[in-house]
C-alpha cells in the first residue's frame, strides 16, 4: 500500500504545484489515477483498503497546504475580478459547478475584496466601443443582456446605464 500511496501523493503534489485544485477535483483526479494506473491490481487480495488510502492522500495534501476551499474560493474570485471580470452571480454559480460548499462560497465572497460596481464599471469601459453607434434603446438592450450573462447583478446594471444613457 505504501508504494502505491507515495506513486499517487508525488504525482498529485505535481499537478497541485502548477495549478490550485478543489478536494472535488483532486477526487476525481485521484479516482482517474487509480482507474488508470491501477485497475490490474486486485485492491482486496492485497489488502488495500481504497478509502483509507484516499483519506490519507486527502490528509497529506491538506497538511502540506495544497488543499483548501476557502483559499481557493478568494483567490478565484479575486482572478475574476481583476483579469475575466465576471459578476459575482456567475462566479458563485462556477465555483459550485466546481464543488465547493455553499458556505464556503457565501464567505469567500463576503471577504473577498470584490466589489462589482467596479468590476461592471471597468468591464463596461473595456466594452462600450461594441455600443457606441446604437441607439441609446438598443445600446440598454445589448449592455443589459451582455452583463447580465457575465453574472452581473441587474440593479447595478441599470445604474451603471442610467448614469452614461439618458432616460
Amino acid at each position: 500500500m505504501d508504494k502505491i500511496y507515495f506513486k499517487i501523493i508525488e504525482y498529485l503534489i505535481s499537478i497541485c504545484i502548477s495549478k490550485r485544485y478543489t478536494e472535488k477535483e483532486i477526487e476525481i483526479k485521484i479516482d482517474q489515477i487509480i482507474l488508470k494506473k491501477y485497475s490490474n491490481i486486485d485492491f482486496e487480495r492485497e489488502n488495500i483498503d481504497l478509502f483509507s488510502l484516499k483519506i490519507r492522500l486527502f490528509n497529506r495534501l491538506k497538511e502540506l497546504k495544497y488543499i483548501n476551499d476557502y483559499q481557493y474560493a478568494i483567490d478565484y474570485i479575486n482572478e475574476k475580478s481583476r483579469i475575466r471580470l465576471k459578476g459575482k452571480n456567475l462566479i458563485r454559480m462556477e465555483l459550485k459547478r466546481k464543488g465547493l460548499d455553499d458556505e464556503i462560497i457565501y464567505k469567500a465572497v463576503e471577504n473577498s475584496n470584490y466589489n462589482e460596481n467596479a468590476v461592471l464599471k471597468m468591464s463596461f469601459e473595456k466594452n462600450k466601443g461594441k455600443w457606441s453607434k446604437l441607439s441609446d434603446v438598443k445600446a440598454r438592450e445589448k449592455i443589459y443582456r451582455y452583463f447580465i450573462g457575465r453574472g452581473f447583478n441587474a440593479e447595478n446594471i441599470y445604474k451603471l446605464m442610467n448614469s452614461y444613457y439618458s432616460k
